[in-house]
């Protein structure tokens, strides 16, 4: 695997972590490391490649990441916060994740759907992964 296709499925990694967790805020180089890598496997040109892709496809989804206390050739050891996503349609942030298939019903995911934190999508898997809670659409 040559190192473009090596950085990229770091970043695809790095983006689903984020997602699966739903992280509101992280580091990279950290999160590299809770994935079993190691800092010394790493080029710092590869570090900043890693960093600026995943801030670049968090931003076209619409979680506006912003660095705190960012060191100067170092953007990888800041830590980034992230809005809470936006839909695309009416720029609310009032989002649900829709769970597709036959979920195991419990009091825990019961409360989620009464927040509007998750919403059941059916049995047929489907391209959009949220529904806005505001204007109704999925995305």
């Amino acid at each position: 695997m040559n190192t473009e296709m090596m950085i990229d499925y770091m970043v695809q990694q790095l983006y689903d972590t984020i997602e699966e967790e739903g992280l509101t805020e992280y580091r990279t180089l950290p999160l590299l490391k809770d994935l079993g890598y190691q800092s010394e496997m790493f080029e710092n040109t590869e570090l900043f490649e890693i960093h600026d892709r995943l801030i670049e496809i968090l931003k076209e989804e619409g979680r506006d990441p912003e660095t705190e206390n960012a060191v100067v050739g170092m953007p990888y050891a800041v830590t980034v916060f992230l809005k809470k996503r936006k839909c695309p349609y009416c720029g609310s942030r009032d989002i649900a994740k829709i769970i597709y298939g036959y979920p195991v019903m419990s009091e825990e995911m019961e409360e989620e759907i009464k927040q509007g934190k998750i919403v059941l999508g059916g049995c047929l898997l489907r391209e959009e992964k949220y529904c806005c809670n505001s204007c109704d659409r999925k995305f």
